[in-house]
């Protein structure tokens, strides 16, 4: 019994199909753009976002916290971007 498929590599004269791995970089560059857009969106929103964590913490959260999670996610971005290229 075969489960799955089993993937052939391309020979000599044949084409292959490019769209898979452009569809790849496309939903890689669409999800680093997502996570640095977030980090952006905390930095920007960073005192109303200190004011909601200080309400659901039960403390006095500074906006400085928001920033460093906003940094903290544009890395992410960049980190996931660079290791997916290589």
């Amino acid at each position: 019994m075969r489960v799955g498929r089993v993937l052939q590599p391309a020979r000599a004269g044949q084409r292959t199909r490019p769209t898979s791995r452009l569809c790849y970089m496309v939903w890689t560059i669409a999800g680093c753009l997502l996570v640095a857009l977030a980090g952006v969106g905390l930095i920007v929103f960073r005192g109303r976002l200190a004011e909601m964590q200080a309400m659901l913490a039960g403390g006095n959260i500074t906006p400085g916290c928001a920033v460093a999670e906003g940094i903290a996610l544009i890395l992410l971005a960049l980190v996931i971007a660079i290791v997916e290229r290589t």
